[in-house]
């Protein structure tokens, strides 16, 4: 077995989360951020030669996602009406695709450290089906 393939992890209990094909894991993704009305953004995704096709991660969005800004604000004694979203919240999804099989592998941390459902949405973009 060769470390990080399909059978490996499959065996190895570390993807606890099994979908048979891409479209299906997506059609999972879209109904996890509709239900609990958050945003996983694509945060990287790399190739396994051999091993694997590819392995993608998601981050809630309200984890900073991007480095820090060089910004200074014209007037740091104005205070925001809604405040910032960022929370650094703990929860990811790692998805991974193989070679010889349609079958997806995953792993879903869905502990936030913050609300989520309705007192969630002012943070989120809605699209211009849910509205």
């Amino acid at each position: 077995k060769l470390y990080g393939n399909f059978l490996y992890d499959s065996e190895s209990g570390r993807y606890d989360m099994s979908w048979h094909s891409w479209e299906e894991f997506l059609s999972f993704l879209a109904q996890e951020e509709a239900s609990n009305s958050i945003k996983l953004r694509k945060v990287s995704s790399k190739t396994g030669a051999e091993r694997y096709l590819e392995r993608t991660v998601y981050v809630c969005a309200r984890y900073r996602t991007g480095g820090e800004k060089n910004y200074e604000k014209k007037h740091p004694e104005w205070s925001r009406k809604i405040p910032t979203k960022v929370t650094d919240c703990p929860c990811s999804l790692k998805v991974k695709k193989y070679h010889d099989t349609s079958v997806i592998l995953g792993k879903y941390s869905a502990n936030h450290n913050h609300p989520t459902g309705v007192n969630n949405l002012r943070f989120t973009r809605i699209s211009d089906t849910t509205r």
